[in-house]
């Protein structure tokens, strides 16, 4: 039996319905090709399926205030668009949103389970901190940068609205930062149990070489390395996040205080981590 997402008829009827919603001049083009196209199955799948990318991404596009990743996929894509949709559904509305307005709140939503979304509902309150904007050009800066398996989660979108709040989405790491792992034991039992077998003299020089090759190679000062912006995934992986307070380093500054500073932070924080880990008891 046929699914409807291989059913000729049905996907001839689907494609008629939408293409009706465009205007005249793009519906126009749709039509010549389909009605150009041969009978094989394989074309017309080939074309429903185009079809069907070109209608997200035009709709994404004429949503205005939602910029995506280039390098995102098609899955995450559309996680994207399910959250864009929820953004302005219920985000903006002030009765549903759960932070107080003075720092970001990170959601995570069962419509996109790939991603994360951190949002703020006025970057005017937000003013420790850098601009949404800059938050996630940092992000895009270290997309490809990795030591030993230490990196950022990946940016995937960022959403400037004036009345609906600023929010980007990145990557989901299935884990915990270091404070709440500490400050929810139970709940994170296995992360507990990962950590203590996990080589602590390894992970600080890898935070460390991290950190170092980060000022290095792109002059990028995080400023608020404390265990609340370092993850622990299920696999055992470290990830640094949370670059509010990050700065590119200017000329005639003191690069080698920055570095300095970023390090010992860091290099404290994980110490302070692995002695909490060991007078816990998980028993």
């Amino acid at each position: 039996m046929e699914s409807s997402e291989t059913n000729p008829e049905i996907l001839e009827t689907d494609f008629y319905r939408q293409v009706e919603s465009l205007p005249e001049q793009i519906a126009s083009v749709w039509i010549t090709r389909y009605e150009e196209l041969d009978e094989p199955d394989d074309d017309l799948t080939i074309f429903y399926q185009e079809f069907k990318d070109f209608l997200l991404k035009r709709k994404m596009a004429l949503s205005g205030s939602l910029e995506v990743h280039t390098e995102v996929n098609e899955e995450i894509r559309k996680e994207i668009l399910s959250v864009h949709e929820a953004i302005k559904n219920g985000f903006g509305n002030p009765e549903l949103f759960l932070g107080n307005g003075w720092t970001a709140e990170t959601y995570t939503l069962s419509i996109a389970p790939h991603l994360c979304v951190k949002y703020i509902t006025d970057q005017n309150a937000y003013n420790e901190n850098n601009h949404m904007r800059t938050e996630y050009e940092y992000l895009d800066e270290l997309h490809h940068f990795e030591v030993n398996n230490i990196r950022t989660p990946h940016p995937y979108f960022l959403r400037i609205h004036p009345s609906e709040g600023h929010s980007y989405g990145m990557e989901r790491i299935m884990g915990e930062n270091l404070s709440r792992i500490l400050e929810w034991p139970k709940k994170n039992l296995e992360l507990i149990k990962l950590a203590k077998t996990l080589d602590r003299v390894a992970v600080e020089q890898n935070l460390l070489l991290y950190i170092t090759q980060m000022h290095e190679q792109f002059g990028i000062t995080h400023n608020d390395l404390f265990r609340r912006n370092i993850m622990l995934s299920e696999d055992g992986l470290f990830y640094i996040i949370d670059f509010g307070k990050a700065k590119h380093e200017q000329v005639g500054e003191d690069h080698e205080q920055f570095r300095k500073s970023d390090l010992a932070l860091i290099s404290s924080e994980i110490k302070k981590f692995f002695r909490d880990i060991d007078n816990l008891d998980i028993e």
